[in-house]
């Protein structure tokens, strides 16, 4: 009866254990996809690439984050000679990369995680000239607002599990890690 007893016990910690693991590799692999998926926009943006028809010039992509996805949008002149809000509202999305049910993008600021709205906008400039990254104003216009942003992908619950990507001014895409319970600590320059 004891044999019996320890053999549950021991399968019950296995299964805990298991699921753990199954769903730290989950949100480590939405943060590396995420990390690919910004370093493809930004690759885009490097070469040029532009599509067939509608841009005479392209200035960029520009990314912008929802709760469960992220998308990319074209910047061009002169379609666009300042880039507002009621551009990246009425123009389709590119592409849009969306993230599974239980996971939402967000940012991490004083060390707690706050929801995809407070994530400024990126714009991948061409033939490489960085990155800007934007917040709306009340104008509609897109100002410059910080030189880096911390993008951060939670998941799960009790406890929640984080991983977070650094975008800085000079295009650098930094890789900060996955974390548990709270945020990972990152320096993003």
């Amino acid at each position: 009866m004891v044999v019996i007893a320890l053999m549950g016990l021991l399968f019950n910690l296995g299964v805990a254990r298991y699921i753990d693991f199954n769903r730290r590799q989950s949100v480590v692999a939405q943060g590396l996809k995420l990390k690919n998926n910004l370093r493809s926009i930004q690759q885009n943006a490097l070469s040029g690439v532009k599509p067939a028809t509608g841009c005479t010039v392209l200035e960029g992509y520009v990314i912008h984050f929802h709760t469960t996805d992220l998308r990319q949008f074209l910047f061009c002149t002169p379609q666009h000679t300042i880039l507002t809000l009621s551009d990246i509202a009425s123009e389709p999305a590119l592409k849009i990369f969306p993230l599974p049910s239980n996971f939402r993008y967000g940012t991490t600021i004083g060390g707690a995680f706050q929801d995809a709205s407070h994530i400024k906008h990126v714009l991948f400039k061409v033939l490489g000239s960085g990155i800007a990254i934007y917040e709306g104003s009340p104008s509609g216009n897109f100002l410059p607002a910080v030189t880096s942003q911390l993008i951060t992908i939670r998941a799960f619950a009790n406890p929640y599990r984080y991983y977070s990507v650094c975008l800085a001014g000079g295009g650098d895409i930094k890789d900060c890690g996955y974390r548990t319970g709270s945020p990972p600590v990152c320096t993003c320059p």
